[in-house]
């Protein structure tokens, strides 16, 4: 791979409206959403329209105060807003809505101060087929100290009413809080979700599981916890969901689940969902079970799962791709599309392609995500399939860990003849005195490689001017001795990238008393570099 991947991380940062936006039904798909039933969609009584919300936070880069940026995130009914939300175009270009309640939904900060609303919510999606949209505003707040009196700050978000028809609190009101402590952590966890999930009350066993962003999955583990227990849903600490309760009477139930999310340095953060049980009877989209995971040349496709989310590492500038294949079981509706949360920068979704009314003509997107160098840790995708009744699949989730782009490692070697006589094996980076007679023909084996199969890696003479002298017995540097010449670079490319080159070396009798310090380095295609061994 050319260093175009390094050049695309530099440029991965997308135009501002598509930072982090959530894309409700795929672009070809908009169409229907307007005309379609509802049979699945939530009940559209005149009661509350609260659907769902998560909260988190990071500080700003004010070192000199306790300044925090809040993010509140929200879902409400769209046949209430549509009538009762205004919605106006702001000095930036996005449309934001007021959005007001029985009790008007706020966010306290926990010191005394007045506390925020909803002023102004960023609209970043909508489905009318599922009856809700998105919204999602960033309140700044300067705190006196970074903690109140060694307890976290508790910041909350409150309100009423929830949407009606939840049977474990229809038109009731709903908080959740979440802690800052600057002198613990500077930023918290971010939940990726759907508004709405859908599940069928089939087997025992968990359901499906939730997704966090903002966390090195190889550092510290997140660990999910109920808010709540008046309901047949439950949670364990990996973040699995389980429903207990009883089929549905009718098309589908509905309940609210409230779950919190921390992990081992970072205080929890909340997550207040609604939960769509269908009846077994009603026809359901679902994922094909095999995902065209593109992120490894050689990698044979990924299962989904929808328990236990696949994990795939990727590294910035270079992107990956996933191709997603749905279709519906049963039943002949109009459309097949899909539904898909909060997108990571750099990451695009394509138009449809294929109808999704039978297997063999499934419903294909594509996700392309090029990764940004300061996203490190899991980024999640979490997705479902819907159709145009307003029921969809269960949401799986694509956990993306995005990792540094490694160096390459470099090692080399000495032969005679098929004799291995300096660092057999080819382990070794240093050749430190080693010796060599007179009249022999010698093969000095350089090999490098790059864990990032998409990369590439070359290797070259170091300029003696980057390898300062530190050893006694070498005062001065060449960079190729006695006029010798590398061979051609060999490429090898499998689960890493390779590349070996060869350098014969010949002393004659003009060469006795020879000391010399020649030195080598590997560099990948982001031009990061893996300093010289010393021959």
């Amino acid at each position: 791979r050319s260093a175009m991947g390094c050049e695309g991380a530099r440029r991965c940062r997308p135009p501002p409206w598509r930072e982090g936006w959530m894309l409700p039904v795929v672009l070809s798909l908009i169409g229907f959403i307007q005309v379609c039933s509802a049979s699945g969609s939530l009940d559209r009584g005149e009661g509350g329209h609260f659907r769902y919300a998560t909260m988190f936070w990071r500080k700003t880069d004010d070192a000199m105060s306790n300044t925090v940026e809040f993010t509140v995130e929200s879902a409400w009914r769209y046949s209430y807003g549509r009538e009762h939300f205004v919605p106006q175009i702001s000095s930036t270009g996005d449309t934001v809505v007021k959005i007001n309640g029985a009790v008007t939904p706020m966010v306290a900060f926990g010191d005394g101060t007045p506390p925020h609303y909803l002023e102004a919510g960023k609209i970043t999606a909508y489905s009318e087929s599922e009856d809700w949209f998105l919204a999602e505003e960033v309140f700044t707040h300067t705190f006196a100290t970074p903690n109140n009196r060694g307890a976290p700050w508790q910041v909350a978000f409150s309100g009423c009413c929830r949407v009606s028809g939840v049977l474990n609190g229809g038109d009731s009101s709903w908080h959740m809080a979440l802690d800052v402590d600057l002198l613990t952590t500077l930023r918290s966890l971010r939940v990726v979700s759907l508004p709405v999930i859908f599940i069928s009350p089939g087997a025992p066993g968990p359901h499906f599981k939730l997704a966090t962003s903002g966390i090195d999955p190889t550092l510290e583990s997140v660990v999910w916890s109920l808010g709540s227990a008046d309901g047949p849903l439950a949670i364990d600490a990996s973040g699995k969901v389980t429903f207990s309760g009883p089929a549905p009477t009718a098309d589908y139930a509905l309940y609210h689940m409230l779950a919190y999310a921390g992990s081992t340095t970072r205080a929890a953060v909340p997550l207040d969902i609604i939960v769509n049980v269908s009846a077994a009877a009603i026809p359901r989209p679902m994922f094909l079970s095999a995902t065209q995971v593109y992120a490894h040349p050689f990698r044979a496709p990924l299962m989904l799962d929808s328990l236990d989310n696949f994990r795939v590492r990727v590294y910035p500038g270079f992107p990956l791709r996933v191709q997603f294949a749905g279709y519906q079981q049963t039943g002949m509706p109009s459309y097949i599309g899909y539904t898909v949360a909060r997108l990571p920068r750099g990451a695009v979704v394509s138009t449809v392609d294929g109808s999704g009314l039978t297997e063999s003509d499934p419903a294909n997107m594509t996700l392309t995500y090029n990764a940004c160098p300061e996203e490190l840790g899991s980024v999640p995708v979490c997705l479902d399939v819907t159709d145009s009744e307003g029921v969809a699949a269960t949401q799986h989730c694509l956990e993306i860990h995005v990792v540094p782009d490694p160096p390459p490692s470099l090692s080399l070697s000495l032969s005679h003849g098929d004799d291995c006589v300096w660092n057999c094996g080819g382990a070794g980076s240093s050749m430190e005195g080693a010796e060599l007679y007179i009249g022999r023909s010698y093969t000095l084996h350089l090999a490098a490689v790059d864990p990032n199969a998409q990369d590439s890696v070359e290797i070259m003479p170091a300029a003696c001017e980057q390898v300062p002298s530190t050893r006694a017995f070498a005062q001065a540097c060449e960079e190729l001795p006695w006029g010798s010449a590398l061979s051609e670079t060999q490429h090898a490319r499998a689960a890493e990238v390779t590349a070996s080159r060869m350098l014969p070396l010949a002393p004659g009798y003009a060469h006795g008393g020879y000391s010399m310090r020649h030195c080598f380095q590997a560099m990948d295609g982001c031009g990061t570099l893996r300093g010289g061994p010393t021959a």
